[in-house]
């Protein structure tokens, strides 16, 4: 497996994890609570995310909250 496709099986993961457990509708949900949840470094989320969006991880969770309120 190549370093790219495991930032992107990461990628799935965590996209998965926070649509499924609906954590974009937790109030003042944040990178610590997600490293909790999965149970995995913070430093290896924030990155995964930074590296596969190109964005930060509060830019990126913002972008699921407008997905979400479109979608109602």
């Amino acid at each position: 497996m190549s370093d790219d496709s495991k930032w992107q099986a990461l990628m799935a993961d965590i996209d998965t994890h926070v649509r499924k457990n609906r954590c974009h509708l937790k109030p003042r949900f944040a990178l610590i609570d997600l490293s909790l949840e999965m149970s995995q470094p913070q430093y290896l989320i924030s990155k995964t995310i930074n590296k596969v969006t190109g964005v930060s991880f509060s830019v990126w969770m913002s972008r699921i909250r407008l997905e979400h309120f479109l979608d109602l």
